[in-house]
C-alpha cells in the first residue's frame, strides 16, 4: 500500500512539474508562432499588393489604344473629351452650342471613344452622345494621371 501511495505522489509530483514548465513555456510558444503567422501574412500582403498593381492585359490594351488615338488629336480634341467625361451624356444641341460638332464628328470616326445613342423627346428623336463606358476608366486615367 506504502508503494502505492509512493508511487501515485511521485507521479502526481512529476504531472504537475511538467504541468508547471509547460505554463511557464507557452507565452513564448505563442508569440513564435505568432511571428510565423504574421510573417506568412505579410508575404500574402505582398504577393497580393503585387498583383493588385499589375493591370489585366485587355486595360492595358485600352491604355495602348487611348494613347494612340491622343496622338492624333488637337488640344481642341482633348478638351472636348474632358468636358464631355466630367459632363457625362449631352445632348448634340449642347454639343454643338459648345464645341462644336467637328470634333464629336472627328472623335466618332477614329476612335470607340464616343457612344452614341437617340432617344424619344415628345414624338422626335434626340441624338445624344456620352464617353463609350468600356473606354471611361482608362480614358479618366489617360487625361487625369494619377500623381
Amino acid at each position: 500500500m506504502q508503494v502505492a501511495v509512493i508511487s501515485l505522489l511521485g507521479f502526481l509530483a512529476v504531472w504537475g512539474l511538467l504541468f508547471f514548465v509547460n505554463i511557464l513555456l507557452a507565452p513564448s510558444r505563442l508569440d513564435a508562432q505568432k511571428e510565423v503567422a504574421l510573417s506568412e501574412s505579410r508575404a500574402e500582403v505582398l504577393t497580393l499588393k503585387g498583383a493588385l498593381a499589375r493591370k489585366h492585359p485587355h486595360d492595358e490594351h485600352k491604355d495602348n489604344q487611348i494613347r494612340e488615338w491622343m496622338r492624333d488629336y488637337t488640344e481642341q480634341d482633348r478638351a472636348f473629351l474632358q468636358w464631355l467625361l466630367d459632363a457625362g451624356e449631352k445632348r448634340h444641341l449642347e454639343i454643338q452650342s459648345t464645341h462644336g460638332i467637328e470634333a464629336l464628328a472627328k472623335i466618332e470616326r477614329s476612335s470607340h471613344l464616343i457612344a452614341s445613342h437617340y432617344v424619344d423627346v415628345k414624338g422626335r428623336s434626340d441624338r445624344r452622345s456620352r464617353i463609350n463606358p468600356n473606354y471611361e476608366a482608362a480614358l479618366r486615367d489617360f487625361l487625369y494621371p494619377a500623381t
